[in-house]
């Protein structure tokens, strides 16, 4: 009986440490800049020149249940934000992220108020290269979730061909909004939508752009705003264009 619930607790253990987050990180974003849906982390290879830091976003998860996660560059006129909080198992593949401090140095066009602030709950999906977290509010599967991440993860392989969609220009000055907002205002830029209609289910961010699912008429569509050219573009990946 002793070897079986030995067993047991083994098992137990052994999943829970493949979702150890402990140590030093590539990340797509610096957590709790922006209001995501999801972060990605990658394997991180320390520059000596750095002194045990490196260049881009970076994430540190301590033992002691504290994070840090900053971007760094070789050049100094940029902008670094930085934030730190702390985290929580709250189970085998979830996690509760919190923030403490978030602000941003150099020379930026912008400020960031810092504030305390609950990010919630990830689920912790193990990926090829490291981990994904994905946000989970136990209201809505975690397969849907998972659904709505990989949905915008392969955007970036959609053929136009395949995929009905519409391309506008947005005011430079859209990419100070909002999440909401964002997606308003680029439903407002195409004709025949009624942003007030649209229903934002989840957010991502890769590349440097902001991808979405929402949900029009009962319908799922996917959309990108690109910042720098102020791009938005709409995609119906059921190929159709009686919106």
């Amino acid at each position: 009986m002793k070897k079986i619930l030995f067993l047991f607790l083994l098992i137990s253990t052994s999943g829970f440490t493949q979702n150890n987050l402990n140590g030093l990180w590539k990340i797509d974003e610096i957590i709790g800049l922006y209001s995501t849906d999801e972060y990605n982390l990658s394997p991180a290879k320390e520059d000596e020149s750095l002194q045990g830091q490196m260049y881009g976003n970076s994430v540190t998860f301590n033992p002691n249940g504290t994070f840090k996660s900053r971007y760094s560059a070789w050049c100094g006129n940029d902008c670094f934000p930085h934030s730190k909080g702390t985290f929580k198992n709250i189970d085998e593949t979830h996690i509760r992220l919190k923030l403490d401090v978030l602000e941003i140095t150099g020379d930026c066009p912008y400020s960031i108020d810092s504030t305390h602030h609950d990010l919630g709950i990830f689920l912790i999906k193990k990926t090829e290269n490291g981990y994904r977290l994905i946000k989970s509010d136990f209201t809505t599967s975690d397969k849907q979730q998972e659904k709505y991440s990989e949905m915008l993860t392969d955007l970036s392989i959609i053929n136009m061909d395949d995929s009905f969609y519409k391309e506008v220009r947005l005011p430079p000055n859209t990419r100070e909004k909002k999440d909401v907002e964002i997606l308003a205002t680029g439903l407002k830029n195409i004709s025949g939508f009624e942003p007030e209609k649209a229903k934002l289910l989840y957010t991502k961010y890769q590349s440097h752009q902001k991808r979405f699912v929402f949900e029009y008429k009962n319908r799922l569509l996917l959309a990108l705003y690109n910042p720098g050219p102020s791009q938005f573009i709409l995609y119906d990946i059921e190929k159709k264009s009686d919106l």
